[in-house]
């Protein structure tokens, strides 16, 4: 699971506070993994980003 963060979406949002990480952000970046045809990938991957944005919004990291 983490190799597959690492390699999509911490290039993209690594950096950035997750508060600063946007639904329309998101979506983009799993459109441009299917642009390359790895829909499992980008099922897998907006998969692994909800369970990071319901455990940020629990917490209170993620309004």
């Amino acid at each position: 699971m983490l190799r597959s963060l690492k390699k999509e979406v911490f290039p993209i949002f690594g950096a950035l506070p997750i508060a600063e990480i946007d639904a329309p952000d998101v979506l983009d970046t799993i459109r441009k993994i299917k642009g390359r045809k790895a829909y499992d990938v980008a099922g897998r991957t907006w998969q692994r980003v909800r369970a990071v944005f319901a455990y940020a919004i629990a917490s209170g990291r993620k309004a």
